[in-house]
């Protein structure tokens, strides 16, 4: 499945990349819909770790998501 980089896509990807802790240990933000979500594991950009406790779900970019998302955002690269 192809994946379209569209400004929500990569806001939500920013915001994975950066694991920001106000989410409360998780690393997607709580407004990604459901659908974007199963986009982006159907695209194997993303995979579930499944659930922690007092978390949820837990995502992780996979090693093609990684490549494709730093491919589109380079000033990311370490």
């Amino acid at each position: 499945m192809e994946i379209k980089a569209t400004a929500l896509i990569m806001s939500l990807c920013d915001e994975m990349f950066e694991r920001k802790s106000g989410y409360g240990g998780r690393n997607w933000p709580p407004h990604w819909k459901k659908k974007t979500r199963e986009k982006l594991v159907a695209a194997g950009l993303v995979e579930s770790k499944g659930h922690e406790p007092k978390v949820g779900e837990v995502y992780y970019f996979t090693e093609v998501g990684l490549s494709w998302y730093l491919g589109l955002r380079p000033e990311r690269k370490r």
